[in-house]
């Protein structure tokens, strides 16, 4: 809904709209990921999504992934950061792309990416948040449907067997503000960034 809004809000202030061609391959992959995801189902929420971060468990880190992406163009950023069983700062990175099929897509290669920096720092217990709870779900039901994000699931499944443990969960964005933020930081002219042992400023009142 979010890339929706977007491209809406461009055409309203002059921005350049969508292309037919583009609007439709947009369409197409964006109906295909949510018709597979499972509906939710209506009634009682037993358990709220925080608005506030809690750390991981003793002697595991947790990674909080979070994607930008924008309809107009079709491109777009990931953002990960990654602490400790503390709160204290291990790791962050952000990652531009200039080709993206939908938002969904973006989310999935966020969640990815998190994952390779937590596989290159060799740590072993490994937690996971993310705000997009189209992508949990789909991630739930992958053996049972090819959506259009299927070769980067698989991607994620192989990078999990490099962990002793894995978890993940889905949290409200006040929770994931860091990675938020975090995904800001990449454009076309700087595609990759990573930082380590010191937080920079853009995500220090975030943690």
């Amino acid at each position: 809904m979010w890339s929706i809004w977007t491209a809406r809000n461009g055409q309203r202030h002059g921005s350049v709209p969508l292309e037919l061609s583009s609007a439709c391959r947009w369409a197409h992959d964006t109906a295909n990921d949510l018709v597979l995801s499972p509906k939710k189902p209506t009634g009682h929420q037993a358990h709220p999504k925080r608005s506030h971060w809690l750390p991981p468990p003793s002697n595991s880190i947790k990674i909080n992934s979070e994607a930008a992406f924008d309809a107009n163009t079709f491109s777009g950023s990931t953002g990960y950061v990654i602490r400790d069983d503390k709160g204290l700062f291990i790791a962050a990175g952000a990652k531009w792309y200039g080709a993206l099929g939908n938002a969904l897509s973006a989310e999935a290669l966020a969640y990815r990416d998190g994952l390779i920096l937590a596989r290159h720092l060799q740590v072993t217990n490994v937690h996971l948040e993310t705000d997009c709870e189209a992508l949990i779900e789909l991630w739930k039901t992958r053996e049972k449907n090819r959506a259009a994000i299927w070769p980067v699931l698989n991607d994620i499944q192989e990078l999990m067997g490099y962990f002793s443990s894995f978890s993940f969960c889905h949290v409200n964005r006040k929770a994931n503000l860091a990675a938020h933020v975090t995904a800001k930081q990449a454009s076309p002219s700087q595609p990759l960034c990573s930082w380590f042992v010191q937080a920079r400023a853009f995500v220090n009142p975030c943690i």
